[in-house]
């Protein structure tokens, strides 16, 4: 859907929200206890969570419950996995993809007769076929739904329904009706208060009375969507009010601010890795480029528009991006190019909008509201007769219950104080160690300086508990910027305490000596870390830590380098090498009288440097529960290496979230790549 909507508040930062305590972790523990059947509740109630947040981390979800589904043999588990891949692909622009999945799920909902579910995946097929620009089937699936739906109280469900008909509606610029069917779904929303749910319909009512020309009430419904995304941190949804900020931009001339906010919303649908609403916003970036007149960038993005749009099948963005490529061309006095794209987009409007499938589309609707009104009559009378019968059903229901609730509430009873106490302890621990991630996360560099001194960069930190003895630390001297990546003896609060002693050190030695080498700074971290613990042969205290540490000339760009037990990797035109480390840690060594060796290289522009702990190369996963491995690291880097640095943070999560799909993390996982500009 061209999401046309009027925000006019300032941007806020999706990816920061503010402390709470997280249900993801609560069921997380309660996923380690729990039987299959009870994990595949959990696993279901973790896929929505993350869906609209992390989309690596709802995969492994899916991926896990769909095992679980298989060994069960259950049709309506594999079903309800089926349809959440749907869900995934769908939120990922892979329309086809999602199709077929819902297909399957339909199939088997036919097979075992269950009409509820089957009018929730018909919905979800008529949704699917919208995203693709094919009106007619969209509406078929979504009158299905309506009449299935009809038969059961089931509202959350038939609000969908009517949502995404009105969307239909929208489509084919019959407003009235996208109104209608839109305040149909509102009423049911507000009753059910769905947040998440209420928030797209007032979006989806601001888009309408904006055509309308209620520009009053179309700012007032965009307010609302914005303030609900806010309360329930809805990642996805965040991305609608930045791009219709840029939107209202772009129709008032503003076109730098237009593509500020167009870049914000790119990057969180690259993020969720949303294919759709990426091609939208290259549409877009691309048409502000030939209002500047930089015809060449317009070309190439909107190209790459169009290929992500055909790849999708969708067909308003495609349409969009032939327009754009007409225009383009045009401008550039190509004639016979311009005439081409002009001839495609006429093409594809008049499939999309063709009279006829619009007037299918309305006879669709007049033929399920006579049918409604005969299934109603039908029902009546079944009604009146079974209303004596539900009625003795329940008297006799409630006495049962009350018998049953008489004899188990003393058990339960004594139950509850025991764990009561459980809880207050439990809490009281979690709590401790909460505070200390809150610590040691003030301890880590700012985001702002991290972006200010390596513009192109990304980190990815995956504690295993909730502190961790990994740690990265970025500073500034002398105009060269010193990073270094570190793995601390043990993991969770031992290895947090560790880290703690590294981050003081290190910015008291840089502090004191601005002009200090890399080695250097381990030598005298070796020293005070010793001195602070109290090593010495005599005694067992081989506490310590591994580190990459690199100091970066961005004007030379000549690399310094120094290691204990870490090597760095450099990635120069798809070839990875290595720069090895000291095979002796900062702490007790039996050599510790040997100092730490420098390495220099010159660097060119492009190349990516790598820093990571052994958390990532360590992890057990795969079909033979075995190591990661150097060599599938390596070839990881050289894949993540063709991309740009913000998407290799999410290729990396992906294929290690992949990897231990059947096994705990066993260690703490970090890895940072800067690329040299």
């Amino acid at each position: 859907m061209k999401r046309i909507i009027f925000y006019c508040l300032l941007f806020l930062n999706p990816f920061i929200g503010g402390e709470a305590a997280s249900p993801v972790d609560s069921l997380k523990s309660l996923l380690l206890k729990s039987a299959d059947t009870s994990k595949l509740k959990i696993l279901y109630q973790l896929i929505d969570l993350t869906s609209d947040i992390d989309s690596s981390l709802s995969l492994k979800y899916i991926i896990q419950a769909e095992k679980i589904a298989n060994s069960c043999n259950i049709p309506l588990y594999k079903a309800k996995c089926l349809q959440l891949k749907g869900h995934f692909y769908k939120k990922r622009g892979d329309f086809s993809i999602a199709i077929d999945f819902y297909n399957q799920v339909a199939d088997i909902f036919k097979e075992i007769k269950d009409l509820r579910l089957l009018a929730g995946v018909y919905n979800n097929l008529g949704a699917t076929y919208t995203d693709k620009g094919e009106y007619q089937k969209a509406a078929e699936y979504l009158n299905k739904a309506l009449r299935y739906i009809d038969q059961f109280n089931d509202s959350a469900t038939k609000a969908k329904i009517l949502l995404n008909i009105g969307l239909v509606f929208y489509y084919q610029k019959n407003y009235d009706k996208a109104l209608d069917y839109y305040n149909q779904s509102l009423q049911i929303r507000k009753k059910l208060n769905d947040k998440k749910s209420l928030s797209l319909v007032y979006n989806n009512l601001g888009i309408v009375n904006y055509y309308k020309n209620n520009t009053a009430k179309a700012i007032d419904y965009f307010k609302k969507s914005l303030k609900l995304n806010q309360e329930t941190d809805n990642i996805r949804g965040m991305s609608m009010p930045l791009f219709n900020i840029a939107e209202l931009y772009f129709f008032r001339n503003n076109y730098d601010s237009a593509l500020l906010y167009y870049q914000k919303s790119y990057i969180i649908d690259t993020t969720l890795k949303d294919k759709a609403n990426i091609a939208k916003s290259l549409e877009k970036q691309a048409e502000i480029n030939l209002v500047f007149h930089n015809r060449k960038i317009a070309l190439k993005i909107a190209k790459e528009a169009l290929k992500l749009s055909v790849n999708i099948d969708s067909k308003e963005d495609i349409k969009d991006c032939y327009k754009l490529l007409s225009n383009i061309y045009s401008e550039d006095h190509d004639l016979l190019n311009a005439l081409y794209y002009s001839n495609l987009c006429n093409d594809i409007k008049d499939i999309i909008y063709s009279r006829q499938s619009a007037e299918m589309i309305a006879d669709l609707q007049t033929k399920y509201e006579t049918e409604k009104k005969d299934i109603l009559l039908a029902k009546k009378d079944e009604t009146i007769k079974h209303q004596i019968v539900i009625s003795q059903i329940h008297f006799w229901g409630i006495v049962l219950a009350l018998i049953f609730v008489t004899v188990i509430y003393w058990y339960y009873f004594q139950k509850k104080k025991a764990y009561a106490v459980l809880e207050f302890q439990k809490k009281n621990i979690t709590d401790s160690i909460n505070y200390a991630c809150r610590i040691q996360t003030a301890l880590l560099p700012p985001q702002d300086l991290i972006n200010k001194l390596l513009p192109e960069h990304f980190i990815l930190f995956l504690p295993r508990d909730i502190v961790s003895g990994d740690f990265y630390w970025i500073t500034i001297s002398n105009e060269k910027t010193i990073i270094a990546v570190a793995d601390c003896t043990g993991h969770g609060v031992p290895g947090a305490f560790m880290s703690m002693l590294g981050f003081a050190y290190l910015n008291e030695i840089v502090n004191k000596s601005p002009d200090i080498k890399a080695n250097e700074i381990l030598n005298e971290l070796r020293s005070k870390v010793k001195n602070s613990l109290h090593q010495n042969n005599d005694n067992q205290n081989w506490d310590g830590m591994d580190i990459a540490l690199a100091i970066i000339d961005p004007h030379t760009k000549i690399l310094q380098y120094s290691g204990a037990n870490n090597p760095i990797a450099i990635c120069h035109n798809s070839n990875i090498s290595y720069l090895q480390p000291d095979k002796m840690p900062i702490g007790i060594y039996s050599n510790d009288s040997k100092l730490f060796s420098l390495r220099e290289i010159n660097l060119e522009s492009n190349d990516i440097v790598y820093m990571f702990s052994d958390g990532y190369m360590d992890q057990f996963g795969g079909e033979k529960m075995k190591k990661l491995g150097k060599s599938n690291f390596d070839k990881l880097l050289i894949e993540a290496s063709e991309m740009t640095i913000k998407a290799q943070r999410f290729f990396l999560e992906e294929k290690i979230l992949e990897w231990m799909i059947d096994s705990d993390q066993i260690d703490d996982i970090l890895v940072m790549g800067v690329k040299i500009i």
